[in-house]
């Protein structure tokens, strides 16, 4: 029962994220991904110097005192493959396939991080610190990997970034998100609802298992039956053996005196029958 509980619990709880997510993506959508060419990425810099990020923070609620990685940080945390190539002999003896293979690693790497990140941004649609976005997604990179993420990002035009309290906030860009039409609306609203219906059944259920686990939890343990029942048998053996003392001690102590009362209480019998017999007689006579 309990198992069975915790487990219309943990489907409560995911039906009430999942609610939660599509109706964020109702208002948010995510943005088409598509290939980025060389082309793209010039025009967004271009776009990125010419604009200015002026945009209110007043409207967001942001949140996190941390302060950001500072660019020292960064540049220890180069990623960057060695330059000088003696270095790669003297240290681990690497061929340039080896070392190629690597650089693709770190490049997937990095992309699938980016990728997330931006994922993340859009779905949420609110500005984030560093210190936010990497506790949020619990990522297995450190800061200085997501750090340069996030300036990626802010290079294509895809993330704003500006200095707020002495740290650097981010927001996803609004051009990039997509307008849903009224009918991908309407399918989502239609989704929400089913799952909420599903929501409340599953509420339904759970009020339902917490009665019967209360009433299970009201219920004697089978080891506390066992001891009750050690503890009945003990006080009946002890009573049985107070009845055979009370009753061997009355056999031997008021014998004589039952003897006496029982030749008493026949002959009382005797003598009362004899007066019946007689007075049956003259009752008998009399109407005779």
């Amino acid at each position: 029962m309990d198992s069975e509980f915790q487990k219309q619990q943990k489907r409560a709880k995911e039906l009430s994220r999942t609610l939660q997510r599509m109706a964020q993506e109702a208002h948010h959508p995510r943005p088409e991904k598509r290939e980025e060419t060389e082309t793209d990425r010039e025009t967004d810099k271009e776009t990125d110097n010419d604009a200015e990020e002026d945009w209110d923070m007043d409207s967001y609620d942001v949140e996190g005192p941390e302060s950001p990685a500072s660019p020292k940080g960064e540049s220890e945390m180069s990623d960057g493959p060695p330059e000088d190539a003696e270095n790669g002999e003297a240290g681990g003896g690497k061929g340039e396939g080896e070392e190629e293979d690597d650089d693709d690693i770190i490049k997937t790497t990095e992309k699938q991080l980016r990728e997330t990140v931006l994922e993340y941004m859009c779905q949420q649609n609110r500005p984030y610190n560093i210190s936010d976005i990497s506790q949020n997604l619990h990522l297995e990179q450190g800061k200085a990997a997501l750090q340069k993420a996030l300036d990626h990002l802010v290079q294509d035009n895809k993330l704003k970034e500006k200095t707020y309290n002495k740290q650097r906030i981010y927001v996803v860009n609004q051009d990039i998100l997509k307008d849903l039409g009224k009918g991908d609306v309407g399918g989502i609203d239609a989704k929400i609802s089913g799952l909420d219906l599903e929501y409340k059944a599953a509420l339904e259920d759970l009020k339902k298992y917490e009665v019967e686990l209360k009433a299970i939890h009201k219920v004697i343990s089978i080891s506390e039956a066992k001891k009750q029942l050690l503890e009945v048998k003990e006080a009946i053996g002890k009573m049985k053996e107070n009845l055979a003392a009370m009753e061997k001690k009355s056999s031997t102590v008021t014998a004589p005196v039952v003897s006496e009362k029982k030749e008493d209480l026949k002959a009382d019998r005797e003598k009362c029958e004899r007066e019946w017999q007689k007075r049956k007689r003259l009752c008998l006579d009399v109407l005779g």
